[in-house]
């Protein structure tokens, strides 16, 4: 799982991607993004979050020196 290691070891860039998913996913709640962008956004940051969010748990369970 080197992907989730790269995640580890860059984590500024684990954060700043969780804060841009939550924005993007408050903007597309309000509906202050047009709709065809609104759905694409969700869908590529939802999955991005999902890896961050992975990455975030394996780093807590497995604390080895990242």
């Amino acid at each position: 799982m080197k992907f989730l290691d790269w995640f580890n070891r860059n984590y500024w860039f684990l954060y700043s991607l969780l804060a841009i998913a939550i924005v993007v996913h408050v903007f597309g709640i309000y509906g202050m993004i047009p709709a065809p962008w609104n759905s694409i956004f969700n869908y590529f940051y939802g999955i991005m979050g999902l890896i961050a969010f992975l990455a975030l748990i394996r780093k807590a369970w497995m604390s080895n020196g990242y």
